[in-house]
């Protein structure tokens, strides 16, 4: 039930501090990783954050509705976005053009898509109020590292990373609504193997001139984008590429194959985020074969892994027919299935005991090497802290072995980076944003104040 791993190093530059849940290194590295060795880290005590009846895990539009939902039907709920702002299934992914108008009825959708195109701003802006307006609690780039367990060994919360270290949110349901159900995997080994071979991603561009090749394809989405007072066409490829197995290390691969075949010099914008329809989806309670979907009558015990009954997968890792899945992933598809699980989570919160003995499992390893894993333990901020909790004696695999480590790829990070490569060091650049060069390239800040 723990998604850290541990990278061994003799030297660490902190050009920036970045807890990033896209784990993203070469080939080689991938291959060097000894995954038999193991850190010790010694039983401590985890900062609570949060106690609530339902923690939603991921900023979702449909993670966002599932959280509204709950509220308005009595249930207290944190919401935890890996990204530094909600509606990544939307504007990280590039997915701005509503196709499906059966799934635009929602209220939270003809917010988003009701006065035409939506801007990035404009979809963030409607999810964050729709969590203010009903008091939902909730932080940006956080990320799962373990699953609470109570005194029945029954999930019980979440533990989160973040640039405040880590912390505990005690919550009687989870609700996991991040693009491939990485939650929902820490709390159940029942999931279809990721398949090796050719796998289909797709990924928008704004500006460029459209591409082709024998494995993709392009198709000029219907209404174009404006910035600055000019006018791009978007190009949404289908891609085919080769993937190993379902690791980051095969998606970051991926997403530089497509990102060096769709860029040109002329681009203006394009996804954050790789898409794909999970293929590897989850075991459910119940089974969807149907190509299409009612999402009034949907069984929800398809969102639900089998013998755990208080968390839901709201994502396309549900156990749905693929075409299903498909379907429900167009923007705002899951919007209204999303209002559905919430308004569930909060009929199960209400009939759920207070939970007791929350803890952090441990879990034994071999060939540990000597030392203790160090972090920060602070809480959010001392009004926020609560209490503790326990995380018991456990160990971390060893991801990889450095000689060299720079958290941060900006620019002082990627050159700091590139000196220790060419020294010979063997070397490893962390970055939390979707590519490096920090504030001069995804920050926008191209010119210098003087």
């Amino acid at each position: 039930m723990k998604r850290r791993k541990f990278i061994k190093t003799s030297a660490v530059g902190s050009a920036a501090f970045a807890t990033s849940g896209l784990f993203v290194f070469n080939q080689a590295a991938s291959k060097e990783a000894d995954l038999s060795k193991y850190c010790f880290q010694s039983e401590r005590n985890i900062p609570i954050a949060y106690k609530v009846d339902i923690v939603v895990i991921g900023g979702s539009t449909a993670g966002v509705a599932a959280a509204v939902s709950a509220a308005q039907n009595g249930a207290t709920v944190f919401l935890a976005a890996q990204e530094p702002y909600l509606g990544e299934d939307i504007c990280g992914n590039y997915r701005f053009w509503a196709n499906d108008k059966g799934a635009l009825q929602t209220e939270l959708a003809k917010k988003i898509f009701g006065g035409g195109l939506p801007t990035p701003l404009h979809v963030k802006n409607v999810l964050d109020n729709e969590l203010i307006n009903n008091n939902i609690d909730f932080l940006y780039s956080s990320y799962v590292t373990d699953i609470l367990l109570d005194g029945n060994n029954q999930p019980a919360g979440v533990v989160i990373s973040n640039r405040s270290g880590r912390q505990a949110v005690v919550a009687k349901v989870i609700i996991d609504a991040t693009p491939r159900a990485m939650v929902a995997r820490m709390a159940t080994p029942g999931f279809m193997k990721y398949p090796a071979g050719k796998q289909r991603f797709k990924f928008v561009v704004v500006g460029n001139d459209k591409k082709s090749g024998s494995n993709f394809s392009a198709r000029e989405m219907p209404e174009p984008i404006h910035v600055d007072g000019n006018t791009y066409k978007a190009l949404d490829y289908t891609i085919d590429i080769e993937m190993k197995d379902g690791s980051w290390a095969s998606f970051a691969e991926a997403e530089q194959q497509i990102r060096g075949l769709t860029w040109d010099a002329n681009q203006v914008d394009s996804s954050d985020l790789i898409f794909q329809v999970p293929p590897d989806y989850m075991s459910g309670q119940k089974r969807w074969s149907k190509p299409e979907v009612d999402e009034e009558a949907i069984n929800l015990k398809v969102f639900k892994p089998r013998k755990i009954e208080n968390i839901f997968v709201l994502n396309g890792c549900a156990d749905l027919s693929r075409e299903a899945a498909s379907n429900l992933l167009q923007p705002g598809g899951l919007i209204r299935i999303g209002e559905r699980i919430g308004t569930e989570a909060a009929i199960i919160a209400s009939n759920t005991p207070e939970l007791k003995t929350p803890h952090v499992p441990g879990k034994p390893g071999e060939s540990i090497l000597k030392g203790d894993v160090g972090e920060l333990l602070e809480g959010l901020r001392p009004s926020r802290n609560i209490g503790t909790l326990k995380a018991k004696e456990t160990t971390l695999p060893i991801l990889a072995e450095y000689d060299v480590v720079v958290m941060g790829g900006g620019t002082s990070g990627a050159p700091a980076g590139l000196g220790a490569a060419r020294k010979g060091a063997k070397t490893l650049v962390l970055d939390y944003m979707h590519g490096l060069g920090g504030v001069g390239t995804l920050g926008m800040i191209g010119r210098y104040y003087h």
